[in-house]
């Protein structure tokens, strides 16, 4: 995943709501990823917002790779759900891929031990991230992820058209300890479970591929598997796997080459990378299976990963792999390959960089905040990395680092302290906790890098840094006064802040249009102990003390904030007594 925000038009200041939501939803939000695999994106100093959302794991020997949303929805005692399964990480990428949505509400008492049973897997997902996230996430983030998990168990899905039977598939791999699971079950159950279906033909549908991978997937099949993949992972495939039984198709080039699509624009897609499985059962051929998810069809990716499949079954009509063939065949070609493609030597060495970067972004980061003007700061990794830092360096492998706010200032990475370089002239808004690792290797002439960003401990940190990069962009009084109307009123501002004629300052707005809803904003707000007042009086309080900003603020603004201050503390106390 990229860290940075939807797209290069999201990275200013002038799109206030960004600023707005996140400042006010950071502890409902909660992402987690692989470690190693995240990039850097546009950069932003907005980033800091998302320093609460975002928590890396690191499974073990294989990788933490579901792509799935939960969300839910709220408004007085009831709640609606929805749930996406992916096979799109959150990147730009443009490959062509599946998803899945389904929404739910609360079962009813007669559905609630059917909802129970189906939704026992989602439970224990969830409860296994707690486990998995638990060096970062703090007391009440996991308490909201473990009643979310409760609560998910009385969901009552609504099943997409032609669909009779669904199912949830996690598989917990390398992880497999730190997820519910019955008793004396063991990673291969699970994927022996989600597969367990005695199909006279399948359809694959997978990026990467391997022997073991097939060899799972195709176990109870009796007749034809016809797999749609990448052309050099068919190509990599053992010689010995290509018979009649095994029909091989890739992507038509022309989707991407094609004067119809542009490659420029958003909509234009290119490259294989969904991930599915459909079968069609044997006895009863009106009946049909579709495995939606994450999972490659590849050894690592059934036995080692985490991963999160959703089962669909329904009519063969719908499902069956010939149907779904069938609606495919204008996007796809045949590939004819005998197999044995060996990989060269730097796309082996790449690998080997990647999985050597995941280990490292497994540990445990350290950034230290040395206070000054400017600041500067050192960083290092946990004695825990030293025999990995040790191995990378006897096979010639460079690690440096450096941070986010200065990509191009590179140190060398130390597992202590005291060896930590330091680096310095830092601007607060500069201080970060997201530190890119960059691993180079030169292999038979060609240098090979890795790069990722993870997220360190950041001791001494400076209390008003986040409150600082907010009021960094904010330039005149028009841009805060939104920002405040949109903190104080999350529904949409229900007041009209406009300027006069064009060109007119904030500071030319009429009393008459700031008491047209702000003041009843701020009131509403104080009411309910809003603490999107301590967010904007924090970041008042910061551009005031910027010497060189005139915020050009309308008459009698200064002392009605104030007075809405003195009474958040006054009540605070109030509340403090009780």
């Amino acid at each position: 995943m990229p860290l940075s925000f939807a797209s290069k038009s999201l990275v200013s200041h002038h799109d206030l709501g960004i600023i707005a939501a996140l400042t006010r939803l950071t502890d409902r939000i909660t992402l987690f990823t692989q470690a190693g695999e995240i990039r850097p994106g546009v950069r932003s100093d907005l980033v800091a917002l998302l320093e609460p959302v975002l928590h890396t794991v690191h499974p073990g020997r294989g990788i933490f790779h579901p792509k799935v949303w939960i969300l839910e929805f709220a408004s007085g005692d009831k709640r609606a759900y929805r749930l996406l399964s992916l096979s799109r990480n959150l990147t730009e990428d443009r490959s062509w891929d599946l998803s899945i949505r389904l929404d739910g509400v609360q079962a009813s008492d007669a559905g609630a031990e059917a909802a129970h049973e189906r939704n026992l897997p989602l439970r224990s997902f969830l409860r296994g991230l707690c486990v998995l996230g638990k060096a970062t996430l703090d007391d009440t983030r996991t308490a909201n992820i473990r009643g979310l998990a409760e609560r998910l168990l009385n969901v009552e899905w609504e099943l997409p058209r032609g669909v009779t039977g669904l199912k949830f598939h996690v598989l917990s791999g390398s992880a497999h300890d730190h997820f519910e699971t019955p008793e004396g079950t063991t990673p291969q159950d699970s994927v022996a479970n989600m597969l367990d279906f005695d199909a006279a033909e399948a359809l694959i549908i997978s990026p990467f591929l391997s022997e073991e991978g097939l060899s799972l997937a195709r176990r109870q099949v009796a007749g034809r598997t016809t797999v749609v993949s990448r052309a050099e992972s068919i190509d990599s495939l053992p010689s010995k796997i290509f018979t009649k039984r095994l029909e091989t198709y890739v992507l038509d080039a022309q989707l991407s080459e094609s004067g119809d699509f542009d490659a420029e624009t958003p909509e234009t897609l290119s490259g294989l990378h969904a991930k599915a499985i459909f079968f069609k059962r044997r006895r009863y051929s009106s009946q049909s299976r579709a495995l939606i998810g994450s999972a490659n069809v590849t050894g690592g990716g059934l036995r080692n990963n985490v991963e999160f499949m959703v089962e669909l079954e329904g009519h063969s009509r719908d499902f069956a792999p010939a149907n779904v063939l069938a609606e495919l065949a204008p996007m796809l070609e045949p590939h004819r390959s005998t197999g044995g493609a060996e990989p060269s030597a730097s796309e082996e060495a790449r690998h080997r960089l990647e999985a050597s970067l995941r280990a490292l972004a497994g540990k445990r980061f350290h950034a230290r905040v040395v206070a000054g003007e400017p600041y500067s700061m050192r960083v290092w990794c946990e004695p825990e990395g030293v025999a990995l830092l040790k191995k990378l360096q006897e096979e010639d492998v460079s690690i440096s680092w450096c941070l986010n706010s200065r990509p191009g200032d590179s140190k060398v990475l130390a597992s202590n302290e005291i060896e930590a370089e330091e680096l310095t002239h830092l601007a607060l808004t500069q201080v970060t906790p997201f530190i890119h690792i960059t691993l180079k290797q030169r292999v038979a002439g060609e240098e090979v890098k890795a790069r990722t960003l993870v997220m360190a401990t950041l001791h001494d940190d400076v209390s008003a840094r986040r409150d600082a990069i907010l009021a960094h962009g904010i330039t005149g009084g028009d841009q805060f006064l939104r920002l405040l109307a949109l903190l104080l009123d999350p529904e949409g501002m229900k007041f009209d802040l406009k300027a006069g004629s064009a060109g007119e300052s904030a500071g030319n707005w009429s009393t008459a249009t700031l008491s047209r809803g702000l003041f009843e904003a701020m009131l509403g707000s104080l009411a309910n102990g809003d603490e999107g007042l301590d967010v904007v009086h924090r970041i008042y309080t910061e551009l005031r003390s910027t010497d060189d900003l005139e915020l050009d603020l309308p008459e009698g603004f200064t002392e009605l904030w104030q007075s809405v201050w003195d009474a958040r503390n006054a009540s605070g106390q109030e509340r403090s007594k009780r």
